[in-house]
């Protein structure tokens, strides 16, 4: 897992895209967590959507 922060993105975003294999990147805004940026797998962006609510929420 790699953090960046949100001004980080703002002046060069392409940091983001670099290739990270599996890597989640959590951005931060005054040092606290604010979002997290994962790799979709297989193009199914609902069903892995639907696994990251089951696990955080329970739904």
């Amino acid at each position: 897992m790699r953090f960046m922060t949100s001004r980080e993105l703002r002046n060069n975003p392409s940091r983001l895209w670099q290739p990270k294999t599996n890597e989640e990147t959590v951005i931060t805004v005054n040092g606290k967590p604010k979002a997290i940026v994962i790799e979709v797998e297989n193009d199914d962006i609902e069903e892995q959507l639907k696994s990251i609510r089951y696990c955080f929420w329970g739904d």
